[in-house]
């Protein structure tokens, strides 16, 4: 049986939520995205769907058209194990900076968004993994 769990996150233009899924399969779904109303008394404009993809899954998310890509970055880090910092989205072929707003750049219900982790920090990673140990160093023998 697949178990909902509502995710929050703290951004700019006030609350974030996402109501998440585990399938059975273990794997995680979003169910729903969307920024509850700013404090400022402003309603929230209009929401978009995008269909964002990684390399082996998509996400649909929707977000307020006038969000900027930071912002997506951001609602994107509660569905993947990436955050905001190691993401690197591509909209028509071009890569996208944080402070870009989607509906200036053209980004419209049901377009699609490459989401890519940053290979800098995806060495990073491999690196750390590694123990400080270079590539093809021999391993201690292990005796039984």
């Amino acid at each position: 049986m697949a178990e909902a769990t509502l995710l929050s996150k703290e951004m700019k233009k006030g609350p974030v939520e996402a109501l998440t899924m585990v399938k059975s399969n273990g794997s995680l779904g979003l169910v729903a995205c969307s920024f509850r109303k700013r404090e400022s008394g402003e309603s929230v404009g209009e929401l978009i769907t995008l269909r964002v993809s990684t390399v082996s899954q998509w996400h649909d998310i929707s977000i307020e058209a006038t969000s900027t890509f930071g912002e997506l970055k951001m609602v994107l880090s509660l569905v993947t194990s990436l955050e905001p910092e190691e993401q690197r989205l591509l909209f028509k072929g071009k890569e996208r900076d944080s402070g870009e707003y989607l509906h200036m750049v053209g980004v419209r219900d049901k377009d699609k968004v490459l989401l890519l982790e940053d290979p800098a920090i995806k060495e990073r990673k491999l690196h750390g993994l590694a123990g400080g140990q270079p590539i093809g160093a021999p391993c201690r023998p292990i005796s039984v």
